[in-house]
């Protein structure tokens, strides 16, 4: 008789990117003055191809490992889990981005028609701005929600035919906890 321990169901990974493409969502809907996320919302894995205006989470890695800084007090090791105390923990690390056409766009080599004009860097620079406070703000939306933390960090998206914007890693774990 083969035996078999089960940790993951089929769909846990995928309710982990559900769970954080709807904090996005929620982050977007009441924050005053950002910009409407692109409507092209896309679950996938292994990062997203950017070729049209898109909001996406895209699971990266699964790992052993509490989502907690390393400097707690071995005492306190488990503190932020759920349940509390609980010491084996899978988190699922997430890339969560929103990409955008860009505005500012270099000028064909071909046809030099001198570069893009100031303004146009800087509507580019409020769509990523807009962008970083949704899913900064999503992030946080996971800690109050679910009693875990969130360790996120995020970068600028170098443009790349045409599009540009940011993404962020989340990683959270494949557990929360209840409803905040």
């Amino acid at each position: 008789m083969t035996t078999v321990v089960s940790v993951f169901d089929a769909d846990t990974v995928e309710t982990c990117v559900q769970r954080v493409m709807q904090a996005v969502n929620d982050a977007a809907d009441v924050l005053p003055g950002v910009v409407t996320l692109p409507a092209r919302q896309v679950l996938t894995s292994a990062g997203a191809t950017w070729d049209c205006e898109m909001t996406y989470v895209s699971f990266m890695t699964a790992q052993l490992g509490l989502p907690e800084t390393a400097n707690e007090a071995i005492g306190l090791t488990g503190i932020n889990t759920w349940p509390p105390g609980n010491l084996t923990v899978w988190t699922v690390t997430l890339e969560v981005g929103v990409i955008r056409k860009l505005t500012a766009l270099p000028a064909p080599s071909a046809r030099p028609t001198g570069a893009p004009a100031v303004d146009k860097f800087a509507f580019d620079l409020t769509k990523v701005s807009s962008d970083v406070a949704v899913i900064v703000n999503a992030a946080e939306t996971l800690v109050a929600r679910n009693l875990q933390p969130v360790p996120h960090d995020g970068n600028a998206a170098l443009s790349e035919g045409g599009f540009h914007g940011v993404q962020f890693r989340f990683t959270v774990e494949a557990f929360p906890g209840p409803l905040g």
